[in-house]
């Protein structure tokens, strides 16, 4: 009895407690705001770090240091320093020029430059030539006695006597031989048959002493007239004799040394240019120095300075009639 006593008596003082206990207080539930809400459902996403840009220093600008116009700036490689000196120095001073007036001198500079190009080609140099055609005239120049020592001679012949004076002014020879030096002499039959017969009707003994000399180192070659030359029309300047010296040096590929200038300009005048290098004549003059007079000598002596001339005259005196 006391076994169920003791339970029930518990169960009645839980009992008892349990309704001395108060209730539990029910917090009331607090809506969140909408953007608070949104917030918690969002997860939170971390912004990337901020990138800086990369700043590049500019590069060290050294000053520019312009040499004086007289400084040679050496290099080893340089085959000459005062050429590309002068050149850096051009160069740095067009540099430093700025504004619409230089550039505008630049263009006209520009302009000037292609319009010198465009105007003046360059001259193209002839192509070299190894031979050498002796025309009459030129054989006669090379031993006349003009152009050896002669020419200071007054001769009753008008043109002797101009060409005497022409050879004083400006000798002929120096030219000839500088432009024979290293080359084929060479003459055609009908040049060496003419030479020989002039020689022989007017050339003195030293004039034919210097042919023979000059004949023996000159090839005589037969007459071979180009083509072209034959087919010039003839004329007083374009002659049978012409047409072959000049013919046979055409087709032999030589320069013809001569002083005929009629026929050159003909044959050109007809379409023909021929390759010749022309001087001034000179004939032979040794038979006709016996009756010829020398010339006066250019320089004159010094003249003698005479004193002023003064004249003393007596006072002048005049006499009147008494009144």
């Amino acid at each position: 009895m006391r076994g169920v006593r003791g339970g029930a008596g518990r169960h009645r003082e839980q009992c008892i407690v349990g309704s001395l206990t108060p209730p539990p207080q029910q917090r009331p539930e607090v809506t969140p705001p909408p953007q608070q809400r949104l917030a918690a459902k969002r997860p939170e996403v971390t912004p990337p770090p901020q990138q800086r840009p990369e700043v590049t220093p500019p590069p060290q600008q050294r000053p520019e240091v312009t040499p004086p116009p007289d400084a040679l700036l050496y290099r080893p490689d340089d085959p000459d320093p005062v050429s590309r000196a002068q050149t850096q120095t051009r160069t740095q001073t067009r540099t430093r020029t700025t504004g619409p007036l230089s550039s505008l001198g630049r263009s006209l500079a520009a302009l000037w430059s292609f319009w010198e190009r465009l105007a003046f080609p360059p001259p193209v140099a002839p192509p070299s030539c190894e031979r050498v055609n002796l025309d009459v005239s030129t054989l006669l120049t090379l031993v006349s006695s003009l152009t050896h020592g002669g020419s200071r001679l007054r001769f009753r012949e008008v043109v002797l006597t101009e060409q005497a004076a022409a050879e004083r002014r400006c000798p002929v020879l120096p030219p000839l031989h500088q432009f024979m030096e290293g080359k084929e002499l060479m003459a055609s039959a009908a040049a060496v048959k003419d030479f020989r017969q002039i020689l022989d009707t007017l050339g003195g003994a030293k004039e034919k002493e210097r042919a023979q000399s000059l004949l023996r180192r000159v090839a005589v070659v037969p007459d071979q007239p180009s083509a072209r030359t034959l087919a010039l029309a003839p004329s007083a300047a374009v002659t049978p004799r012409s047409v072959a010296i000049f013919g046979t040096g055409d087709a032999l590929h030589a320069v013809t040394m001569t002083a005929n200038r009629k026929f050159v300009r003909a044959a050109a005048n007809q379409g023909v240019h021929l390759s010749v290098f022309i001087h001034q004549p000179r004939a032979l003059t040794e038979g006709k120095e016996w009756r010829a007079t020398p010339t006066r000598t250019e320089t004159r002596p010094p003249t003698e300075t005479r004193p002023p001339r003064t004249e003393t005259r007596p006072p002048r005196t005049e006499t009147r009639p008494e009144d």
